[in-house]
């Protein structure tokens, strides 16, 4: 079983506000939108504090949460898991794509767990901007990140609401180097 890392850091590894993104830029959701939906069903695993922050439900996509508190603010996930391990055997038999969506503590601990060398790509967006952020990128992650090649790198200037502003857009596929 094969599945795929999403997510967007700006100058800083900044990835969180206030429990939200930091920001707010058409572009880059409409990129997560095409890539995470280009099979119908895809499977969106995420956290609990990633749950909470959607505030719908994603049209085309199945979410899953993994959590070990029993309450979601948000009761609309169809698929709720305890922990990494009955997730991905659920994930198992499924014939989808799947999408690891965040937050930073799942991601980091996918990475340190058996099902790291299960990663298929990792699908970043880089903002060439620093935001106000309380939420920041894990460093074993960064790390991880730096250990792959760039398949794919595209740029392109996108308007952020936020910063009132275009902002240069990196969109890289980034795969892991095995030796």
């Amino acid at each position: 079983m094969k599945f795929s890392i999403i997510l967007c850091t700006d100058n800083n590894y900044a990835i969180g506000y206030k429990n939200s993104l930091p920001w707010k830029i058409k572009d880059e959701l409409k990129y997560f939108n095409k890539i995470t939906t280009i099979n119908k069903n895809s499977m969106l695993i995420m956290g609990r504090k990633t749950a909470d922050s959607i505030s719908n439900i994603l049209k085309d996509r199945v979410m899953a949460v993994i959590s070990t508190q029993k309450e979601i603010k948000n009761i609309n996930y169809p698929i709720i898991f305890n922990d990494i391990d009955s997730c991905f055997n659920f994930c198992l038999n499924l014939h989808t794509d799947i999408f690891v969506i965040g937050g930073n503590e799942l991601i980091k601990n996918i990475l340190q767990s058996k099902y790291s060398e299960n990663i298929d790509n990792i699908y970043l967006t880089k903002i060439n901007y620093q935001y106000e952020a309380d939420t920041y990128l894990d460093k074993n992650i960064q790390l991880f990140m730096n250990n792959c090649d760039i398949i794919t790198s595209t740029n392109k200037k996108c308007y952020c609401e936020k910063a009132q502003r275009e902002l240069d857009l990196e969109f890289l596929i980034l795969k892991l180097k095995y030796l």
